[in-house]
């Protein structure tokens, strides 16, 4: 059965690394799913270094892509993606698979979706990694959590700087 929380499995969590983030979108380029990264690493990737405890996708909810999705995250050690269902997204917007490591998956963000986001590919390492640019970014921080008033700032001034 799936849900907006496709696995359990919290009790072993643990933030991020650089790794996860490679492994799985790496993962994602072999499997062709249609995903845009947002959230606290999509800020560390435009330069504000800040903690966070989980990897926040924006992603196509079709069936096809959610099942290609699935397979992907299958490479995680809990298998925790085994309960994501292909209606999942579409049903409940946001899915939050619990494995070794927090991966959201996020249907939209306001009016932001994976088919209208502006994207910026960085390289980490030699995988490519989709990331939401500093407008889409700043559209999806307008919301009252503390740490997306500080990501605002920081991307509010750094888009100040920037060339027009």
């Amino acid at each position: 059965m799936g849900g907006p929380d496709a696995a359990g499995g919290g009790a072993r969590s643990r933030p991020p690394t650089r790794e996860d983030l490679k492994r799985i979108c790496r993962r994602f380029r072999e499997l062709g799913v249609r995903y845009v990264l947002v959230g606290g690493l999509a800020v560390n990737f435009h330069g504000r270094p800040r903690m966070t405890h989980d990897i926040d996708f924006l992603v196509d909810p079709s069936p096809e892509n959610i099942r290609k999705l699935r397979q992907a995250l299958l490479e995680l050690p809990d298998k925790a993606a085994e309960d994501l269902r292909p209606e999942d997204l579409e049903k409940y917007g946001v899915v939050r698979v619990v494995d070794e490591v927090v991966v959201d998956l996020i249907a939209r963000i306001g009016d932001v979706r994976v088919d209208n986001a502006g994207t910026v590919v960085f390289d980490l390492e030699g995988v490519p990694v989709v990331v939401a640019d500093i407008d889409t970014l700043i559209e999806t921080k307008r919301g009252l959590r503390e740490q997306d008033k500080g990501d605002l700032l920081f991307l509010l001034y750094k888009k100040s700087k920037m060339p027009r």
